[in-house]
């Protein structure tokens, strides 16, 4: 028990001697290559450089590459909940300029895939929503897919006007701008 003491108390001595040395702790003094000590981190509100097109890294090689594309962003103007009973379908009406119907350019975007509201994935997005609703934060609307074909135009509302027509999506993002 003696040495287990001696041991701690020796390892005690030793981390706070480190700490309170006056030696600066830089890049150069942790790793003699500094690239292996950056980290890139990136920027989720800048418009111009916002995951418009990131990829993921697949591990196996023969798998197929999945892309998140951006298909819409705004403040939340609407929900269409429940549209068709069987499928669960529900949408969204973002503005990019605020959370009025006045606005000129309120888009419809409807959720698809496992995004219905019978399933964890679909309650949680459509929770999401709500939440950017009730206290105006931004989302951003994406489409993480393998496909060839992403964000496509929604066939599920068929009539006359092209308004009820929107982008699909299957991925939620929020944050205050």
């Amino acid at each position: 028990m003696k040495k287990y003491k001696l041991f701690l108390a020796i390892m005690m001595m030793l981390s706070f001697s480190a700490y309170s040395s006056d030696k600066e702790i830089t890049q150069a003094t942790v790793s003699p290559k500094p690239e292996h000590n950056t980290l890139k981190t990136p920027d989720l509100h800048n418009y111009k450089s916002n995951q418009r097109n990131m990829k993921f890294s697949v591990n196996n090689a023969t798998a197929k590459k999945t892309i998140q594309y951006e298909c819409g962003r705004g403040y939340v103007v609407g929900l269409f909940t429940n549209m068709n009973v069987p499928t669960q379908g529900w949408a969204v009406w973002l503005s990019k300029t605020g959370s009025s119907w006045k606005n000129k350019d309120v888009q419809i975007y409807w959720a698809y895939g496992e995004l219905v509201t019978n399933s964890e994935l679909g309650k949680r997005a459509y929770a999401s929503i709500l939440a950017a609703q009730a206290s105006g934060q931004e989302v951003l609307l994406s489409d993480i897919t393998t496909e060839t074909t992403h964000c496509a135009k929604s066939q599920i509302w068929t009539t006359s006007s092209d308004n009820m027509n929107g982008p699909q999506f299957n991925s939620v993002e929020i944050w205050f701008p």
